[in-house]
């Protein structure tokens, strides 16, 4: 009886009192985890990436990088933003006969709308698009200054509370324009552009 009223007495309230510090700790972590998920604000950041597309009937193919900047507005899980990117393309393909379809940049404008879990974050993200496209052949060179619309999912992890990871799958359509050479007075070509592309943010 001695031993349990001394247990009683002595040992169980510092063994209370461990597992209340312990718990607070692993609240206090908790808490500085989801502090670093805030992505509130502005941003500017680089990405790398491939590409593949279509002009007409040919694949077109290449590697990319470029900047993007934008700003977050988060409101507990929610967060909406918007985000401008300009990316140089070495996008291109052969095979219509002797003539050659060239992509040299494309540039967005995008809005974003997303869910924050913890670190992470998924969000849709579309809005209008430019870039310029270029043909050529043994009797002529056209190109074209075309607008369209870009789509697609952006996922993100807040490595700190400044550097955010990001991953990016995006489409972008731009319509069929029409290109002119001697040899081919009008020649239609669909063309869309679809990227992979990884990279990081940087909260100023």
């Amino acid at each position: 009886m001695a031993r349990r009223s001394a247990f009683c007495q002595y040992f169980f309230p510092l063994l209370c009192g461990v597992g209340m510090a312990l718990l607070c700790q692993a609240t206090s972590l908790r808490a500085q985890t989801m502090m670093n998920a805030n992505i509130n604000g502005l941003y500017l950041g680089g990405h790398l990436g491939v590409g593949v597309g279509m002009a007409g009937h040919t694949t077109t193919t290449g590697t990319l990088g470029g900047a993007q900047a934008g700003y977050n507005i988060q409101y507990n899980s929610l967060l909406i933003g918007a985000e401008a990117d300009l990316t140089a393309a070495g996008l291109h393909a052969k095979g219509y006969a002797t003539g050659s379809y060239k992509q040299n940049f494309l540039t967005s404008l995008k809005g974003r709308l997303g869910y924050v879990s913890g670190n992470l974050m998924v969000a849709l993200q579309g809005g209008l698009a430019y870039t310029t496209l270029a043909y050529h052949d043994l009797t002529g060179f056209s190109d074209k200054s075309v607008t369209g619309y870009v789509g697609g999912v952006n996922l993100s992890y807040a490595l700190t509370d400044k550097i955010i990871l990001r991953a990016d799958v995006l489409r972008y359509e731009f319509g069929k324009p029409a290109f002119s050479t001697r040899s081919t007075p009008q020649l239609p070509l669909e063309s869309n552009t679809n990227l992979v592309r990884a990279g990081f943010d940087y909260r100023l």
